[in-house]
Formats: C-alpha cells, sequence, structure tokens
C-alpha cells in the first residue's frame, strides 16, 4: 500500500480532507476526532491526527499556526 502525504492549512482543511480520505458519511462526521500532533525531537506543532472508527489519519501543517 502507498503511503499518501496529507497535507493541509488549518484545521477546517484537516478536518474536510479527513472526512474524504477516511469516507465518512455526512451524518456521522460529528464523530469525527481532530488532534493537534507535535515534532517529537523539537516539540514543535506539526499538524493533525483524524480518528474515525479505529481508523488513524496523519495529515502536515502547511500554513501558519497563527492564522
Amino acid at each position: 500500500m502507498v503511503r499518501k502525504d496529507y497535507k493541509a492549512k488549518n484545521i477546517s482543511d484537516a478536518k474536510e480532507l479527513a472526512a474524504k480520505e477516511l469516507r465518512i458519511p455526512k451524518s456521522k462526521r460529528g464523530l469525527l476526532a481532530i488532534a493537534p500532533a507535535y515534532d517529537e525531537e523539537s516539540g514543535d506543532f506539526a499538524g493533525w491526527l483524524a480518528f474515525f472508527n479505529g481508523k488513524k489519519l496523519e495529515i502536515k501543517n502547511i500554513g501558519s499556526i497563527y492564522q
């Protein structure tokens, strides 16, 4: 299986991307959990983790965290 690099500018984009990639029906999108992800070495913000129904998706941040 080929692993994709998922990228988003903000949390709204990350949630939309996760819903699409994890194939979440509109009626279940309230069950999608988004959590911040931090770099293990530096502790800086790196992106988001999306969780739904036992599946996890890592999404990298490509925007400013101060937007």
